[in-house]
């Protein structure tokens, strides 16, 4: 190994060894408020003023009177009840839901170039940056599946919905 992989696995296993040793070590005790370890000064600092009973119930008492005493006297009646005002509004109406498939999405296709062999109409297409060839009867992306090829168009049936599309081509000059 060269002195870089060494210094490397160096440090690697001292903070493994430091890791395992703050993972097993205990902290303290984990009850204790505070520290033995702790100046003397600081845990007098830490302790809480004193504080009377009374002064500790006047600073927890609601707008009800009874506050977060658990034993202080209740009422076994409900609290007066607000009388509701109704409001002029007129009532709401809710627009009907179609629930309607929505179609197939748009020809996700654009048409690039064509070209006859005598045999066959190829349709180069594009999709993002994927290009395409395209003949009558080969599927597309296992989505959509070429039906026809004519001079001016190329007809696509989506094949989750059964609906066939048409990609019509841009006017070509000669």
């Amino acid at each position: 190994m060269d002195r870089r992989a060494r210094f490397r696995w160096g440090i690697l296993s001292t903070a493994l060894l430091a890791t395992m040793v703050a993972a097993w070590m205990p902290a303290g005790d984990p009850l204790s408020p505070v520290s033995a370890a702790m100046p003397v000064k600081s845990r007098v600092a830490l302790a809480a003023p004193a504080v009377s009973f009374a002064d500790r119930a006047a600073s927890e008492k609601t707008e009800d009177g009874v506050g977060d005493d658990p034993f202080a006297p209740r009422g076994w009646q409900a609290p007066a009840s607000v009388p509701i005002q109704s409001s002029s509004a007129p009532p709401m109406t809710v627009a009907p839901i179609d629930l309607a498939p929505a179609g197939p999405p748009e020809l996700p296709y654009r048409f690039v170039g064509s070209m006859n062999d005598n045999a066959e109409q190829m349709i180069y297409l594009a999709r993002g940056e994927q290009a395409y060839v395209a003949r009558p009867g080969e599927t597309l992306d296992g989505i959509y599946k070429v039906i026809a090829v004519t001079a001016a168009q190329v007809e696509f049936e989506h094949l989750p919905t059964g609906v066939r599309q048409a990609l019509v081509f841009p006017a070509q000059q000669n």
